[in-house]
């Protein structure tokens, strides 16, 4: 068994793994599914972070961008009045 802080693994086969938590409960993990599945989720991570990043980049460069002045609100005329 290799111990860890919060598990420890013990190899079954060539493919396997017991992991047992401190809590005493005890997981068999298949490595090529994990190994898949840490894939998958870096690949998900990545297009993240690409798109944070533009997120963060368009942000950025709006922020750079001046503020256009306020416009006055038009106030329509009430119906009877005449327009000044």
């Amino acid at each position: 068994m290799e111990p860890t802080a919060k598990f420890t693994i013990e190899r079954i086969d060539e493919k396997t793994a017991r992991k047992k938590d401190n809590t005493e409960s005890i997981t068999i993990l298949n490595m090529d599914v994990l190994r898949q599945q840490k894939e998958e989720l870096e690949q998900e991570v990545d297009l993240k972070q690409r798109s944070l990043t533009e997120i963060s980049e368009i942000i950025s460069e709006f922020d750079k961008l001046p503020v256009p002045p306020k416009e006055e609100p038009v106030v329509e005329p009430e119906i009877g009045e005449q327009p000044l």
